[in-house]
């Protein structure tokens, strides 16, 4: 019929249908593709606004199936003229507000696919059209809902699907809408329930036959018995979905699926398994793209990242930041371009200190009452408050070099609490605390340990002599003491002793006092044969304790002394 038609309108629309066919029927992306072009030369042919947006809007849906987020953006960035012309469909325009907003959540910013999303649903035409269209803006705002793990919205968009009435022989629509109230069972933390509408989503798809909703019911079925802890069972039906999603060039779920089985074989316990899931999910993403990770929070795929490869995400990290401060060891500041800030660059030594201080009590949301108190405790409440605002100011242009954008957001103040924000500047020693609380994960704590005390480049701050800064180093000194015993715990004797050894050495540099390290460090020395070097140790520390405390040394130390005189 297309081709006899002499209305490249009638052409158009025809394909529009058959692409829309070809997609929730069969899923061949390659064969909608195919079927997209001669739409395109009819759309434009007949100079309809509104069949090129609806075009977009078709190529933007296959591209994120293949996971082309620029594909995707340079379409609907090429027809926004069209989308903002007042003579355009409004269904259309809906269509493409809706492919825009999935975009911004895929590309990292969900707030804005929120905004936008939460303006189309106020949108009067939304509530007399077909169920398939209403179903695709709430399914993608779903997306957008669990990358921002919110539960109350995604508890909103539920009631929002039961409420509408889907017609009853439409067996498509009723597995779109089991597949969305699926995702919202997964979001609240109701895996089971979320399982079983994947089932039944599973079950309509069946009915129509379409292979679109098999693979999509596919990926919330495995997350569903992830959740569940049913991991040898999830474990199986990803591994027999990943090639099926790969043929079907659904590059998208495939990755997300490689991620998945990533997190189970973690689980499990198996840390190289997990991470050649994880390289092949990263080999099935453009490079320098995002990987995007439906149904989950936002950082899912980053935080397997740093789990399973702590020590390249740090140096990637690091690459993109524009300023890195270091504060175990000697206090350093480097600046986009990798200017490194000197005194005269400061203007002062108080901005310093104030920027020493916010990082000394955590960095985030700090009183900025309690800093103008600490930092001008001789100046009443609202001569302490300006002073703090002028030093914030001066501080903020110092870390800005000249960029705006860093100068507005390095430093955000909301309700008298002020942040450093995390992704424009790198802190090692929170970068050192990140791994040790990584570190709590069975079968990481020996790389994540390692990684930890490969941060710790000395004693924090330690040129300062303020007091917060000194208990925020001891607090810091201890979780690397303690880091170095668990690390050394870990570690086998026999061929392990000798690096025991070094990072028991390489403790008690920084803490040359610790009656634990050193008793660890004699113990592995005698390991060795080695009691005269036991010996030294155990005299440095008693002469150690006695010039700066003027005690000696305790019970555990004094017992393995005379163990060692004994024999």
């Amino acid at each position: 019929l297309s081709k006899d038609s002499p209305a490249p309108l009638v052409r158009a629309f025809l394909a529009l249908f058959q692409v829309w066919a070809e997609i929730m029927g069969p899923g061949h992306l390659a064969s909608a593709g195919v079927l997209l072009e001669p739409m395109r030369q009819n759309a434009e042919q007949a100079q309809s606004p509104s069949l090129i947006v609806f075009h977009a809007a078709l190529v933007a849906y296959i591209s994120f199936w293949r996971g082309d987020l620029s594909a995707l953006e340079i379409v609907l960035a090429d027809v926004k003229p069209f989308a903002e012309d007042p003579h355009t469909s409004p269904l259309a325009v809906l269509h493409y507000r809706s492919a825009f907003a999935l975009l911004k959540t895929l590309q990292g910013a969900p707030e804005e696919g929120r905004r936008i999303y939460c303006d189309l649903l106020k949108h009067p035409m939304l509530e007399v059209v077909s169920p398939g269209l209403w179903l695709q803006v709430l399914g993608n705002y779903l997306y957008t809902v669990a990358t921002l793990s919110d539960q109350k919205e995604a508890e909103r968009i539920g009631a929002l699907l039961l409420a509408r009435t889907v017609p009853e022989y439409n067996h498509y629509y009723h597995s779109y809408l089991h597949f969305n109230l699926a995702i919202v069972s997964l979001v609240r933390g109701r895996p089971q329930k979320a399982l079983n509408h994947a089932f039944e989503c599973r079950r309509y798809g069946e009915l129509c036959e379409s292979s679109n909703v098999a693979r999509m019911s596919a990926l919330v079925i495995g997350q569903a018995l992830m959740e569940l802890d049913r991991d040898e069972e999830a474990l199986d039906h990803f591994r027999i979905w990943l090639p099926r999603w790969k043929k079907a060039e659904y590059w998208i779920i495939a990755v997300l699926g490689a991620i998945e089985m990533a997190y189970i074989l973690l689980r499990l316990g198996r840390i190289d398994p997990a991470r050649d899931a994880l390289r092949t999910a990263r080999a099935m993403v453009p490079k320098n793209e995002r990987i995007a990770t439906l149904y989950r929070p936002g950082d899912y795929a980053c935080r397997l990242e740093e789990m399973l490869f702590p020590e390249q995400m740090l140096a990637e990290r690091a690459r993109k930041i524009p300023i890195t401060i270091t504060t175990l060891g000697v206090f350093s500041v480097t600046i986009h371009g990798g200017k490194t800030l000197t005194d005269k660059n400061w203007h002062g030594s108080k901005a310093k200190k104030l920027l020493q201080t916010i990082i000394a009590l955590g960095g985030s949301r700090v009183s900025t009452e309690q800093l103008a108190y600490m930092l001008w405790p001789d100046a009443n409440g609202d001569l302490a408050m300006n002073a703090f605002k002028v030093t914030l100011s001066r501080l903020r242009a110092t870390l800005a070099g000249g960029d705006k954008e860093i100068r507005r957001n390095i430093l955000v103040v909301k309700q008298k609490r002020i942040t450093l924000s995390s992704r424009l500047c790198s802190v090692d020693a929170f970068v050192f605390m990140d791994f040790v609380h990584r570190a709590g994960i069975p079968v990481l704590q020996s790389d994540a340990m390692a990684a930890a005390l490969e941060m710790y480049g000395g004693n924090f701050l330690e040129a300062s002599t303020d007091y917060w800064i000194i208990s925020a180093g001891k607090n810091l000194r201890e979780r690397f003491i303690q880091a170095t015993l668990q690390l050394c715990d870990s570690l086998a004797t026999g061929r392990d002793i000798e690096r025991t050894i070094l990072l028991l050495g390489r403790a008690m540099e920084f803490d040359p006092v610790n009656e634990a390290v050193c008793a660890r460090l004699m113990q592995a020395h005698l390991h060795l044969g080695n009691r005269v070097k036991s010996l030294d140790i155990y005299n440095k520390v008693s002469r150690d304790l006695e010039r700066q405390r003027g005690i000696g040394p305790g019970p555990m130390l004094h017992h393995l002394y005379l163990q060692i005189q004994k024999n």
